[in-house]
């Protein structure tokens, strides 16, 4: 959940963790609040895994057929929704007599993507394979679009929002989540 161009959204994915529904039916959806803030509305299409694997962007990218995940709102773009896909291992665990008691996750490689929810398309995606710097699916919403979209184009809208528009002072993401330090530095205009 978060705000999308002033809007406030929720994002799901439903029948994701159900045993009764195949991956081809796990449907991601967004919800808009209502002006009034008493009622979800449905915001846009909703987009079943098997349509996305059909898409012809999404065949044209070489991407596996897994089960999205973690959907996160672009924060300034309304009908973008970011995903991850993770393609993992199932290996058995044993104990010292080699008997086996259960299995442990072996990550193989996450594909974040950048969904179109009108077209239900594909925009971008990204590989990251375990060791990368981004551990997932720890993330923080803007950040995480940020990182796609190029930050430094957050970090203007940042400034402007901070100075009334001048754009002369700003205050960095990390000060932000540090609990909003007041130190500030200066920035010339190009």
């Amino acid at each position: 959940m978060g705000s999308v161009c002033g809007a406030i959204k929720f994002v799901t994915l439903e029948g994701l963790n159900e045993l009764a529904c195949p991956e081809t039916d796990v449907t991601l959806k967004t919800w808009t609040l209502s002006h009034d803030l008493k009622d979800w509305e449905p915001a846009g299409k909703s987009v079943p895994a098997g349509d996305l694997w059909k898409s012809k962007s999404f065949c044209e990218s070489g991407l596996p057929r897994l089960a999205p995940s973690v959907p996160v709102l672009g924060f300034d773009e309304p009908d973008v929704v970011y995903v991850v896909l993770n393609d993992v291992d199932h290996v058995d665990v044993a104990d010292e007599f080699g008997q086996v008691y259960g299995k442990n996750i072996l990550r193989k490689v996450h594909y974040v993507l950048r969904l179109d929810m009108v077209q239900q398309g594909v925009l971008g995606h990204k590989k990251f394979v375990p060791g990368d710097y981004l551990t997932l699916p720890h993330l923080v919403s803007s950040e995480f679009s940020a990182h796609l979209q190029g930050s430094k184009d957050h970090q203007v809208r940042l400034e402007a929002s901070e100075t009334g528009g001048s754009g002369k002072q700003t205050m960095d993401a990390s000060e932000k989540r540090a609990g909003g330090s007041r130190k500030r530095r200066k920035r010339r205009k190009h």
